[in-house]
């Protein structure tokens, strides 16, 4: 189980002696609320960008943590994440998510690309044991195992009905819904899997709730993100 209770905010307000201090306080107190009322919408269905702009209107990857070989840049200026070798894991840290609907654009330099797209990891990645406990929509067009391990589907559990990538060089859009054990990917307008969840492959077992994270590349080509979002799926 994760060793903290993501998105979870806490305002503690005291007495102060002194009225400067108070008044800094109050600032504080009220910024933070209205992150929470922010993140109410975001949970009530509206969609959260998970890459945002600080004070100076730039792109960082805050909210972000990396795990693992390798690590990923931002274009401070455009909002992408480009990968730069290992097999590593960047994670959006801020909390869980149970069911909800991802979109986001990839591209890959090469079909040797290798990355993915890990959904529902239900703890902290501190190792590599997370892949066997959560699933990942594969990126990678060619593959010696077929359609199991190609692009769109997932990993070693679902394979996609098609390759229906761009290739090289060409932006894709992905839509992932997570709903109880209903996994549904498009790719490019197009639905590759349809599938209920269950154990298979390298995937011993599956939570209902998880961390979302992109996979570095594994050498063969670059991949990059970009417009990632999320929203709840409303009633869950």
């Amino acid at each position: 189980m994760p060793i903290f209770a993501p998105g979870r905010t806490t305002v503690s307000v005291r007495a102060f002696f002194f009225p400067g201090e108070l008044i800094v306080k109050k600032i504080l107190l009220i910024s933070s609320l209205c992150l929470l009322a922010i993140h109410a919408q975001a949970a009530a269905g509206e969609w959260l960008e998970l890459v945002e702009k600080n004070e100076y209107g730039s792109y960082t990857k805050f909210g972000w943590n990396h795990a693992g070989d390798g690590y990923f840049t931002i274009d401070r200026e455009t909002g992408e994440l480009t990968a730069h070798g290992g097999g590593g894991l960047l994670w959006y840290s801020k909390r869980m998510f149970a069911d909800f609907e991802l979109e986001l654009e990839f591209n890959c330099d090469s079909v040797n690309t290798n990355s993915g797209i890990f959904l529902r990891v239900p703890t902290l990645p501190e190792s590599y044991d997370y892949i066997h406990h959560s699933f990942e929509i594969q990126i990678m067009d060619r593959s010696r195992r077929g359609l199991l391990h190609a692009t769109g589907a997932i990993y070693d559990a679902a394979p996609a009905t098609r390759l229906a990538s761009l290739g090289p060089g060409k932006w894709n859009r992905i839509k992932i819904t997570c709903d109880g054990l209903h996994y549904l990917v498009v790719l490019n307008g197009e639905t590759v899997v349809d599938w209920m969840a269950r154990p298979a492959g390298k995937i011993v077992d599956h939570w209902p709730q998880g961390y979302l994270g992109l996979q570095n590349h594994h050498g063969g080509g670059v991949i990059r993100f970009r417009n990632i979002r999320v929203r709840e799926i409303d009633g869950k």
